[in-house]
């Protein structure tokens, strides 16, 4: 950002520019979305969203960060208190019904702003990384709980763990939008989930269903 509001009104105008900027991107995409579109919707002015940052890229950039925000406070109730097979599959579970909306898009709003990203785009670049590394972060955490409560081995790798289910549930957001409904996160969740906890052929272990979504 190139500047920081120092009054209640300058303050509600970026709330209101960067809200608009992460609704907008999130459901037509960055490159779709003009700077004169986002404030008229955000009823501010394109002279506003100058004064507070040097163009679309700073914009951007400034997105990436409240997304991750939403994105990790939206989760974090579920990670941190992850202690059973249940809460991991609760937890998967709340990410495939916050996509089950009707008429909602079905797109990951940091994984949405990644699929925009090109190669000259470094900031872009590190600033997506650095939010996709807190959010493995943030799972890994959660998983360690389970590890600690036995639920998976003590030598378990919480970390690739994480990624894989990172990973399952990034590449489901993006076959589900395809399809048009969140069968294949749900699958890909399940199996991911599976692995975790190391279950082969059975469909229910400790008394769980694996029933996600």
């Amino acid at each position: 950002m190139k500047s920081v509001p120092a009054t209640d009104r300058g303050r509600a105008s970026l709330e209101r520019i960067l809200d608009t900027a992460c609704e907008l991107f999130y459901v037509q995409g960055v490159r779709a979305t003009g700077l004169d579109q986002i404030a008229k919707a955000s009823k501010t002015g394109k002279g506003q969203i100058y004064h507070f940052f040097t163009g679309k890229t700073d914009l951007v950039l400034a997105v990436v960060e409240r997304q991750t925000e939403r994105v990790l406070a939206a989760q974090l109730p579920y990670l941190t208190a992850m202690a059973t097979a249940g809460d991991l599959v609760g937890w998967a579970d709340f990410l495939v019904r916050s996509h089950s909306a009707d008429g909602a898009p079905i797109r990951c709003p940091l994984g949405s702003l990644a699929a925009e990203l090109t190669e000259d785009e470094p900031d872009l670049r590190s600033a997506l990384a650095n939010a996709f590394s807190r959010w493995r972060e943030a799972i890994a955490r959660g998983l360690a709980g389970l590890a600690q409560g036995g639920v998976l081995a003590a030598e378990s790798d919480v970390a690739a763990h994480a990624e894989l289910l990172l990973g399952a549930y990034q590449g489901g957001v993006l076959l589900s939008r395809v399809q048009g409904n969140t069968d294949p996160l749900r699958l890909l969740l399940e199996g991911a989930i599976s692995q975790v906890l190391g279950r082969k052929d059975r469909k229910e272990e400790h008394g769980l269903p694996l029933g996600i979504g």
